[in-house]
């Protein structure tokens, strides 16, 4: 139980010990106010300090809070804080778990005083900085009162603190401190503590929330480093170092499960200090780790989201120059066969054997399948079974290019072909596939003007880059993909007859999700697998993600799953940790829908409309927003009867 409080009594035993070192008055003291004074006297704390030290400096201020995940979520927080306490003798103040002032609102009739103690970003306000104050809620990481006369430096013996620590949501541990002080001993009713407890609650979401989006962001681009580094060690850590994936390479080379990495901070996983790692750029370092039996190279690739870098993916090599050679040496390699694409449903099964036939020959090839249903995986694995496997295999979304530079990223152009071109000149995506296998997706978006183009290469093997006169010889197999009825298309005269006979030699179809639910707890747990996550789904889980119609099938999955096993708070996924909208009442309307005709298009349709609405009509705005190219959204609304203004669903 804590001492009764008499100021008196109080100010008393901190002279004589800060005066003489008399302990006995302490037996007065409030024990947890007796450790602090300890504790801020064993670190040298000066208790006539006038003013907050500035323990960052004022030219690095910025570069410091830009990267700060605590005070992008807690401006606003601060402020509001402020302006719900209706009181100009205020101050709100919030600092990180190094006790480092990030942020601070002060009230009209103190902010003279703040500016005198130098209560601004970059002070120091933790323990060893300035005794007992806010830093101390930080050091016992639980909400602590600190009233007139208890402040270890004498300058803020007049003042009342009211302080809390914050929580990662994620790992639990303390990563600063909110707190609410004022001049004098006037008391405030109980919505101060309440408030307080209000903004640290917010705070802690707001936090959560925004480290679920990076840690989002930083499991895609590890995804995409696992297709660019295939035969190499990979790992991925937040922006505090704790590693979130890791894949199988990783473990073997580490000599450590999946288990036991993810969790861990980089510095017990490769004795790595995180101040190393954060210099904002591409780097490499050497390490020397004792189970690994040898050096290794550490390549470190920082990931940003919006202006911020959020985490990095790392890239562990042994004989790091070998295999980076070997590595840039299958750029354009496809990195999935057969086996990589997991199924025991029959319909899934005829496709693979027609896959497989399609290999072994030559011919044109067209995918149809809902986006997300895995075409370009199933046309890599096509390439790796197929006699041009050692060939090139380079991918080309005609959706995802402008109509003006279509032609030059396919084709290829020469220096001065146009505004902004390279001096050399650049070869295309045709050229590139020489001698392998050209994978053209959404091919049904290509313009009119680019399927003549197309349609000549196809037919005399040559291609002819944009600005030159002069023809070369391209020997490539062809595959195109497209989620529309191409034939449809034709007959409305949006696609040409005579292209699409040419690339219908051989038609395969691939199921879409809701089609193949059979196999749904096997791509679950690959996928988990693949991410380096070490998670499984509980069977309620399960059940919930069978009774899903998926409209974006796999891909959709696999956002659905990334974001459940970031937000799991154990070794398994349960319906709590999976969106909400999954379960939702209209569930079977939603799956009634998805089974009539075209529902990729009505899903589509429908995306666009919602980003247009939230864009308020801004098509660049709403093209970034669905990951497209403006031209491609205007051909897609125009297909869809859709204006800018559209309000219908």
């Amino acid at each position: 139980m804590r001492n009764s409080y008499n100021r008196h009594v109080v100010e008393k035993a901190w002279e004589l010990f800060v005066s003489a070192g008399d302990t006995q008055g302490l037996e007065k003291v409030s024990p947890t106010i007796r450790d602090s004074w300890l504790r801020s006297k064993s670190l040298g704390v000066d208790p006539s300090l006038t003013h907050i030290p500035q323990v960052i400096p004022q030219e690095r201020i910025e570069e410091f809070l830009s990267h700060n995940n605590l005070f992008a979520a807690g401006q606003k927080v601060v402020r509001s804080m402020l302006e719900v306490l209706e009181d100009p003798g205020i101050g709100v103040n919030l600092s990180d778990s190094a006790g480092r002032i990030i942020d601070s609102a002060i009230g009209s009739r103190i902010k003279d005083k703040g500016a005198e103690f130098n209560g601004v970003p970059g002070g120091g306000v933790g323990e060893e900085h300035i005794g007992t104050d806010s830093g101390t809620a930080l050091y016992i990481k639980r909400p602590i009162q600190i009233r007139p006369g208890e402040h270890y430096c004498c300058s803020w013996q007049d003042w009342v603190t009211n302080a809390t620590p914050l929580h990662d949501l994620f790992t639990q541990e303390v990563v600063g401190a909110l707190s609410i002080e004022w001049p004098g001993e006037r008391s405030h009713s109980s919505n101060v503590f309440t408030l307080l407890r209000w903004g640290r609650q917010i705070l802690e979401h707001q936090l959560h929330f925004q480290q679920l989006l990076d840690r989002l962001h930083l499991l895609e681009q590890y995804n995409t480093y696992q297709l660019r580094f295939s035969f190499d060690a990979l790992l991925v850590i937040d922006r505090q170092g704790h590693i979130i994936a890791a894949n199988p390479p990783v473990t073997k080379l580490l000599r450590r499960s999946a288990n036991t990495l993810v969790g861990c901070s980089i510095t017990q996983a490769l004795g790595l200090n995180p101040e190393d790692a954060w210099k904002g750029q591409p780097q490499e370092l050497t390490l020397c780790l004792p189970q690994a039996d040898t050096s290794l190279s550490a390549e470190i690739l920082p990931v940003s989201r919006q202006g911020r870098e959020t985490g990095e993916v790392i890239v562990l090599r042994a004989g790091h120059k070998a295999l980076r050679g070997k590595a840039q040496s299958r750029l354009w390699q496809a990195q999935y066969t057969f086996s990589d694409l997991k199924g025991k449903n029959p319909h899934f099964q005829r496709t693979l054997e027609r896959a497989q036939i399609a290999a072994t020959t030559d011919l044109p090839l067209l995918l149809l399948g809902e986006s997300g249903t895995g075409k370009e995986l199933l046309a890599q694995a096509i390439h790796s079974a197929s006699p041009r496997a050692s060939g090139p295999f380079v991918p080309f979304n005609c959706g995802g290019v402008s109509e003006e530079l279509i032609a030059a990223e396919l084709f290829g152009y020469v220096e001065g072909a146009f505004t902004g071109a390279i001096r050399e000149g650049r070869s295309g995506k045709v050229e590139v596939a020489h001698g392998g296998t050209l994978f053209l997706d959404e091919v049904d978006e290509m313009p009119a003007k680019m399927q003549v183009s197309l349609l000549r290469v196809l037919e005399d093997g040559i291609v002819v880059p944009v600005g030159s006169t002069q023809p070369r010889r391209v020997d490539m197999r062809l595959i195109t993909a497209t989620n529309k009825d191409l034939l449809h298309q034709v007959n409305q005269r949006a696609f040409r007859a005579d292209l699409y006979y040419r690339l219908s030699g051989l038609v395969i179809s691939l199921p879409a999700l809701r089609e193949r639910s059979d196999d749904l707890s096997l791509l679950a747990h690959h996928i988990l697998r693949q991410a380096g996550l070490p998670i499984t789904l509980t069977p309620e889980a399960l059940a919930i993600l069978q009774g899903y119609a998926w409209p974006g099938n796999i891909r959709e999955l696999r956002n659905v799953l990334l974001r459940a096993g970031v937000l799991a708070q154990g070794p398994t996924i349960t319906p709590h940790d999976l969106p909400p909208e999954l379960a939702s009442s209209n569930q079977r309307t939603r799956i009634h829908a998805a089974l009539e005709p075209d529902p990729f298009a009505r899903a589509e349709r429908a995306c666009i409309l919602e980003a247009l609405t939230r864009a308020q009509g801004t098509l660049s705005e709403a093209a970034d927003s669905l990951g497209i190219h403006r031209v491609t959204l205007y051909r897609k609304m125009r297909r869809y009867g859709i204006s800018a203004r559209s309000k219908d669903s």
